[in-house]
């Protein structure tokens, strides 16, 4: 269970610290994705719109130090609950939209596959808040061999590797946008 909670929990923290510098790099962006689910009136998308970047940083960063753990992960539940419901209500309506979960980078329309890897994020974050609470290897990585801030750095390196990937296959998207049927 020591095991599942930490690997649970870094994995939550990149998703959500990759999730929200993704949207603080557009915010904009993020206010029209909140716009086109339709859940809510418009002139709350652009509240909740620079909200959520800041949150699921919070989130994310809170996760990966281990203080307050439990408050991050319940926070984090919440939030994923609140994507899924959105995502699911979408589909039942028929409305294929992209999601902006991940900024620019996420243009394909939410599918079921997106509930289902909301589903699983849910899922992680249901293993961080029932592991032991004396933290055992959760809020104290030193079982794994890591001191103080290595969780965060390696939730750091991760978080880096991941928009250096998103950097890349925006750029691959754009050259082929600029160039189609062309090859370099």
């Amino acid at each position: 269970m020591q095991t599942a909670a930490f690997v649970a929990r870094v994995v939550l923290a990149v998703v959500f610290v990759v999730a929200g510098l993704a949207k603080l790099r557009r915010p904009a962006a993020a206010v029209d994705a909140v716009r086109r689910f339709h859940l809510v009136p418009d002139t709350w998308a652009p509240r909740i719109g620079r909200w959520l970047a800041p949150a699921e940083l919070a989130c994310g960063v809170l996760l990966a130090v281990g203080a307050p753990l439990r408050l991050a992960a319940l926070f984090g539940g919440v939030l994923l609950l609140g994507f899924t419901v959105a995502i699911t209500g979408t589909l039942l309506a028929g409305r294929p939209v992209s999601c902006g979960c991940f900024g620019s980078a996420s243009v394909r329309p939410v599918t079921w596959w997106s509930v289902v890897r909301n589903a699983a994020l849910l899922a992680a974050a249901t293993v961080v808040l029932a592991a032991p609470p004396d933290g055992g290897g959760l809020a104290g990585p030193a079982a794994y061999g890591l001191a103080g801030g290595d969780a965060l750095a390696l939730v750091i390196t991760c978080t880096a590797l991941l928009l250096s990937l998103s950097v890349v296959a925006e750029t691959t998207r754009s050259l082929r946008a600029a160039h189609p049927g062309g090859h370099r």
